[in-house]
């Protein structure tokens, strides 16, 4: 109130000293300066009940109002008598008290009396920034102004408490009296406040001469500022803010209006000359001679440059660029064939992969990772499991919340509990609001998307989970230990995904393509590529740099996705670029795909063979048991072993602890593992960390590392023989 109050006397003062005086106001002053300083009364609108990890009762706030003001300087540029571009810079305060009254009925010994529940959250918002402005004037002296304000709020607190009144006090979690009148009371900084604010404007303002030449001036104005961005991230919380103030501006006296021009004038001569070993034509400029002249024309200062030189164009020599490619097969042992028959035969292949029912999150974060698949409501509508049969085992992870998702609504019966964890140490240590948040992440993606109902979905919070990895101060531990963890009372929701799929093999493991090419002018690029279609992109691609390399290898059972599968030739290309940017493309086509279906083994009465692929649930650490749901696949297992069958055991671990150890207990694995199928001869292999099957940068890739795959191979006989 006191700056109203000073604000209002100064503003008389300029009016008295306006109209007692004979001054004019210069609207052809070009720049301005100036400071400006005025109070503002903040409207607070919301629809949030508490702030994020900050216990409150309050049903909802909704809004509120406080006071603050604004300080800075500002800079003006006149671009006509009725039009300014400006831009202040200063500090505006966005204080403001949201409340909430809500009536309660207070259980007295006497009998029930009515009270209130006063909650009250006040916020304390400085934020600096920039304001571009647009002033505009109808009239002389009087401005309009549209604009907007890019800021940060370098402080965000709050203070908090709920007040009882009425008769009684609180109690306290056992039911004893506090005799206190408030409760939740907290202060400190605002949980996931926004720094980045951006407001509209809308201002009015009258210019006041102070001196006769008219270029110091005081200016009463009032000013609108809208809020565009939220105070809170997810929360809806905005301000706006109605200022009254004052600025006093500074115009530099306007010079003379000078027109200056400067003219230009090039003569050039050129002349070529051929030369070799240059990579591009171009122009060499030679040394300019600089003539410049003074003259003068009324309000007009001429200022000419003359330029003279002589250029020199350089002739481009003719570059050679070629290009070829040959494609061979190569055999099991090293041999290359010309112009081979390619047979690809397809065999049935199943695979059995752990799902590892664990969602990990980064420190104090709830927000669950990009690298976890989530689907749209169309998405969900057309997945199938099935569909993740050509997916590796970690991206077939990736889709946990949805395979769990599927699996519970086409089980009804059953029910998950989510359990949120933390690291148990740094910022997370006792911190069960993030474990929680963690599991609500993970419940609002089910129910709003997968609409499984709430009541399914039961939520748990603890810190460190049951099972946790340790040293728990290790880095790579917290990140395991970090995560929500989902169980069902129905094994069959998080049960391994088992997935049927046909695969194919080759007779000739290898397609070797052999390229040459000649870049006069130097090579930049190179991309070879292969396939079925016209260009090579449904298959083989490989791309590089100078040098080309004299040979290519696609191993073509490595990736089942681009392997050949209809009966065609393959066509090879190859494509360079020089350093110039010129391009020399090649293409052969000697290699021939034959392709031997399940349907022609059946009509031909050809032996087959199916391949299946198992991994044990995944091993807690540092543990080589064969329990729980590792007895179920191995049950599964038992079942697919036919006389004959080839069975390889290969057990891995991660790369934490020492080598020795990690290599030892992949082999207890491996054998606890033969011993659980009873297959004496089966081939067992303990590679420790020697081979890491998945990133070990990731937790998730650290727990599926610590398993045991099982590859079962059984020829599949014709009965129609």
């Amino acid at each position: 109130m006191r700056m109203v109050r000073i604000m209002a006397v100064l503003a008389f003062v300029s009016l008295l000293i306006g109209n007692s005086a004979a001054m004019r106001a210069d609207s052809t002053f070009k720049h301005t300066y100036g400071v400006y300083a005025g109070a503002n009364w903040n409207s607070h609108s919301a629809d949030f009940a508490k702030l994020a990890g900050i216990p409150n009762c309050c049903p909802i706030f909704e809004s509120g109002s406080g006071t603050g003001f604004n300080l800075g300087a500002l800079y003006e540029f006149s671009k006509s008598e009725s039009i300014r571009v400006a831009l202040r810079a200063g500090i505006l305060t966005l204080n403001g008290q949201l409340q909430t009254n809500e009536a309660t009925s207070i259980n007295l010994p006497t009998g029930p009396a009515l009270g209130t529940f006063v909650h009250r959250l006040d916020g304390t918002f400085t934020n600096l920034g920039i304001e571009p402005r647009l002033l505009l004037s109808p009239f002389q002296k009087f401005y309009l102004t549209i604009g907007g304000r890019i800021g940060f709020n370098v402080t965000s607190t709050f203070s908090q408490t709920e007040t009882l009144n009425g008769p009684g006090t609180f109690l306290d979690s056992n039911g004893n009296d506090t005799r206190l009148r408030t409760r939740n009371e907290f202060s400190g900084n605002i949980p996931n406040a926004k720094s980045f604010q951006l407001m509209g404007l809308f201002s009015a303002a009258y210019e006041l001469p102070l001196n006769s030449a008219g270029n110091l001036r005081l200016v009463p104005e009032a000013t609108f500022y809208s809020s565009i961005t939220q105070l809170v991230e997810k929360s809806q919380w905005k301000v706006w803010a109605f200022n009254f103030g004052i600025s006093i501006k500074y115009s530099a006296p306007a010079e003379p209006k000078i027109e200056y021009q400067k003219r230009r004038r090039i003569n050039i001569d050129t002349i070529t000359v051929q030369r070799e070993n240059i990579v591009a034509g171009r122009v060499l400029k030679g040394a300019p001679q600089v003539r410049i002249e003074q003259s003068e024309e009324p309000g007009i200062a001429i200022t000419t440059e003359t330029t003279t030189r002589t250029d020199t164009l350089l002739t481009l020599k003719k570059f050679k660029l070629s290009s070829s490619v040959v494609a061979v097969a190569v055999d099991e042992n090293g041999n290359e064939i010309v112009n081979p028959v390619i047979r690809i035969t397809e065999y049935t292949s199943n695979r059995l992969d752990p799902l590892l029912n664990y969602v990990f999150f980064a420190e104090n974060s709830s927000e669950i990772p990009a690298r976890y698949v989530k689907l749209s409501p169309l998405q969900i509508s057309e997945f199938e499991i099935d569909n993740l049969f050509r997916d590796s085992t970690l991206d077939i992870y990736y889709s946990v919340l949805n395979i769990i998702g599927l699996r519970m609504i086409e089980i009804s019966t059953a029910t998950l509990r989510l359990i949120g964890c933390n690291a148990g140490v740094g910022i997370e240590k006792d911190n069960l609001a993030v474990s929680r948040a963690r599991a609500e992440a993970i419940r609002d993606y089910l129910r709003d998307f997968w609409k499984i109902h709430p009541s399914r979905l039961k939520i748990e919070v603890r810190g460190l989970p049951a099972t946790a990895s340790i040293p728990i101060d290790d880095r790579e531990k917290a990140e395991e230990n970090r995560r929500v963890e989902l169980v069902s009372d129905d094994e069959r929701v998080t049960e391994s995904v088992y997935i049927k799929k046909i695969d194919r093999s080759t007779n000739l493991p290898i397609i070797r393509f052999k390229a040459n090419a000649l870049a006069e002018a130097g090579l930049q690029a190179w991309t070879i590529k292969a396939g079925q279609l016209t260009g090579g992109d449904d298959g083989f691609v490989k791309s590089g740099v100078a040098p080309l390399p004299t040979t290519v290898d696609w191993v073509l059972e490595k990736d089942q996705k681009i392997i050949p599968q209809k009966t065609a030739r393959i066509r090879s290309s190859l494509s360079v670029t020089d350093s110039r940017g010129l391009r020399s493309n090649a293409t052969d086509t000697s290699l021939q795909v034959e392709i031997i279906t399940l349907s022609d083994q059946r009509l031909q009465h050809i032996d087959g063979f199916e391949v299946e692929k198992f991994s044990l649930i995944l091993f807690d650490f540092d543990k080589a048991n064969i329990e729980g749901g590792n007895l179920k696949v191995i049950d599964v297992v038992k079942k697919s072993l036919r006389p004959k069958s080839e069975v390889e055991i290969v057990a891995y671990t991660d790369r934490t602890g020492q080598a020795a150890h990690n290599t030892g207990l992949s082999q207890r694995r491996a054998q606890a593992t033969r011993t659980a199928l009873g297959s004496i001869n089966a081939s067992v292999r303990g590679v420790g960390a020697d081979v890491l099957l998945f990133d070990n940068d990731l937790p998730e890739g650290r727990f599926y590392c610590r398993t045991v795959t099982i590859t079962v191979k059984s020829l599949e006989q014709r009965l129609d023989k």
